[in-house]
């Protein structure tokens, strides 16, 4: 057992972005922690590393690793600003020190200069392609996929009244374009700037006829049913709406990044329809643990209505996924840590 000082901001009651306190509770479980930043009492924009240090030594004999979280510094795009923190340098300190990188996509040139000014040991990112990234800062890089919460995320044995779904973003903005390929072909045409695939008030359905019988829900961002209540879920809504559905489309995020939702769909088990680009993780494979469809869209209504006619193999494909997720807990995100 480590004995861990984090800083980290605090997202005890976040419920948007569970992963930020997912990765907080696996270091909590397994190791003596020392929690430290925004949100939590001790903080203070004075202290500098040296502070920091005499206060995580009131709770622990002493400090064997430092973990900078997912959540620390500013992501705000039209903040100029990413470290808020900048007394709290480790640039000078010979205890082992590591960085969770996040939202690669966003602020990534403020990122490295934060990165190669405090010289951690090792960065962990969810990207694969981070070779330029190690160039730029003359530090270690390595790919460490999201994890899962296993007590959260799981099956709950519900009927499965949803055949096909989506929550989210379309982020056709950050080059992601599976997500609307499939939006062009369910609804009709004249529909297509809609976020939600049924009116608000009369419930018309703006999916395609030949596509009717089928229960499909899909929900962007903003998206709001007739009681003005948000159609993208959260918490344990999420949780039961992920049980409740047969097969969700999924890709790879923004800036191609293999996002927590994957996992989520494995836990649950919800079959994953995606572009297969997402083989390239080396997580999923198409017909195995998913079902993929072509990158160029060449295959994708032709496997959607295998999918949803029952003519693949869906229980198989979910039993082998839900086999597969255990090995990606954020308990063995941290044994992974410390094993670096």
């Amino acid at each position: 057992m480590k004995n861990i000082l984090i800083l980290s901001k605090n997202f005890k009651d976040y419920i948007s972005g569970l992963y930020y306190q997912d990765l907080i509770n696996a270091f909590n479980a397994k190791h003596n922690v020392f929690l430290y930043g925004p949100g939590y009492g001790n903080y203070s924009l004075d202290d500098n590393f040296e502070s920091v240090l005499d206060k995580s030594l009131d709770y622990l004999e002493s400090v064997d690793l430092i973990v900078v979280s997912n959540s620390w510094g500013n992501e705000n795009p039209e903040n100029a600003i990413f470290d808020e923190h900048p007394n709290i340098c480790l640039s000078r300190i010979t205890i082992p020190s590591v960085y969770f990188l996040n939202k690669e996509y966003k602020k990534i040139d403020q990122k490295l200069a934060y990165i190669k000014i405090n010289k951690f040991d090792v960065i962990f990112t969810v990207h694969k392609n981070h070779e330029g990234w190690s160039e730029k800062t003359g530090l270690l890089f390595k790919t460490m996929p999201f994890g899962v919460d296993l007590t959260r995320f799981k099956p709950l044995n519900l009927p499965k009244i949803y055949d096909f779904s989506f929550m989210g973003a379309l982020h056709r903005s950050y080059g992601v374009t599976s997500r609307y390929a499939m939006k062009k072909i369910l609804f009709k045409p004249n529909k297509i700037n809609s976020i939600f695939n049924k009116s608000r008030w009369f419930r018309l359905n703006f999916i395609r006829k030949k596509y009717q019988d089928y229960n499909i829900f899909w929900a962007e961002w903003s998206a709001k049913n007739i009681f003005n209540k948000p159609l993208t879920l959260h918490g344990q809504e999420y949780i039961v709406f992920l049980n409740k559905t047969k097969v969700c489309l999924n890709s790879l995020s923004a800036h191609g990044i293999f996002n927590t939702r994957f996992f989520e769909l494995m836990a649950t088990k919800t079959l994953i329809f995606c572009p297969k680009s997402v083989e390239s993780y080396g997580i999923l494979v198409d017909g195995v643990n998913a079902v993929m469809f072509n990158d160029d869209f060449s295959d994708l209504e032709k496997k959607f209505q295998l999918l949803m006619s029952g003519q693949i193999n869906y229980e198989k494909i979910i039993d082998r996924a839900f086999e597969d997720v255990q090995n990606y807990t954020y308990e063995n995100i941290v044994d992974n840590v410390i094993l670096h």
